[in-house]
């Protein structure tokens, strides 16, 4: 196992009080195996790997849990002082574990080269010579699928397009040949043909380097062409997580549901777009019992008043609903889910 989150709780202080934006998180990551964090924005994607990173703003903080990467516990209550801690996160951060973020402008320095920023990494790295850390920028940027790679690493951040700084991006995430990369919405600011040649060159290049990804999105569709397992996040907490096909055929949670109906046809039907109703719940005060209570048009009573556990569909399948208990009545997945993933599949 290569990461394990348990119990891991985030808060940020803001004039209005604490927003309590993880709520309580566990999951797992395996050695070389894709991992796809999905919900709607605001629900806790984000603030969890970058609690998991050490990437907090000044006003985020790790209330509890812990965090084991490749059997080392890495939380901060794990070292002595900050000094200590933020050395560890910095020497993880680039060798061990690779990032790749939304927007690339707010991650490349405009002010270097590509090439200089490309062997920066390198270096900080690695006991090598510049010209050594050279021939590997132009090795990452031939392996990322840039055309003329050597005019590209005399280039500045803005004389690229995004596809390309993007590209530009995972060569740097990479670039050491880390175990993991965390991919946070890597290819919301793409167009659709850009967005599927990055997320090819994302799987192509992690496949050979056996190296795992989280990869956070609410694109339900990128999930199910590029994860092995998904875990769907509301509220700040995980509600249901179970392998790709489990998730996307036999999903459990009412949330889940409703994200799957949401996904638009492929087959050309001129049909409204689903969307959940309602509003997610204000995360200063969290709900008592089940968040997703409200906007659940199976909820039970039980829902307003306890927070439901996890329930074991399969051997690798859980979900987080008072639907599952045995004393519950007993409602089926909505008819459309099935045949909406299936004909997804089929078209891509």
């Amino acid at each position: 196992m290569l990461l394990e989150v348990n119990h891991l709780s985030t808060e940020f202080k803001t004039d209005m009080g604490s927003v309590q934006a993880v709520r309580d998180v566990s999951f797992t990551l395996n050695s070389g195996e894709v991992l796809g964090i999905v919900g709607e924005s605001g629900c806790g994607k984000s603030a969890m790997m970058r609690s998991i990173l050490g990437l907090l703003s000044e006003n985020g903080q790790v209330t509890g849990g812990s965090i084991v990467f490749d059997g080392q516990e890495i939380g901060r209550t794990a070292f002595s002082s900050e000094k200590e801690y933020t050395h560890k996160m910095n020497t993880l951060r680039g060798s061990q574990i690779g990032m790749v973020f939304q927007d690339p402008m707010t991650f490349l320095n405009p002010s270097l080269t590509i090439g200089a920023q490309i062997e920066e990494t390198i270096l900080n790295h690695n006991r090598i010579s510049r010209q050594q850390a050279a021939a590997r920028a132009l090795e990452l940027l031939k392996m990322v699928g840039i055309h003329d790679p050597e005019q590209r690493l005399k280039q500045y951040p803005f004389q690229l397009s995004g596809g390309m700084r993007q590209r530009i991006i995972i060569a740097i995430a990479i670039a050491n040949e880390p175990k993991l990369i965390i991919a946070d919405e890597p290819t919301t600011a793409l167009d659709v043909t850009v967005q599927a040649q990055v997320l090819n060159i994302l799987k192509d290049v992690c496949a050979r380097l056996k190296t795992s990804i989280i990869f956070i999105t609410h694109d339900l569709g990128i999930i199910a062409e590029l994860a092995d397992r998904v875990a769907v996040m509301y509220a700040g907490k995980i509600v249901e997580y179970g392998q790709v096909d489990e998730i996307f055929y036999h999903p459990q949670h009412p949330y889940t549901w409703g994200l799957l109906q949401s996904i638009p046809q492929v087959n050309g039907e001129n049909k409204e777009l689903y969307a959940i109703p309602g509003n997610p719940p204000d995360l200063h005060t969290p709900p008592v019992g089940d968040a997703f209570y409200p906007r659940n048009p199976y909820a039970l009573n039980i829902d307003a008043v306890l927070q439901p556990p996890f329930f074991k569909v399969t051997n690798t399948h859980y979900a987080a609903t008072w639907l599952l208990d045995p004393r519950a009545p007993k409602v089926d997945v909505p008819e459309d889910i099935r045949e909406r993933y299936a004909k997804w599949k089929k078209h891509y």
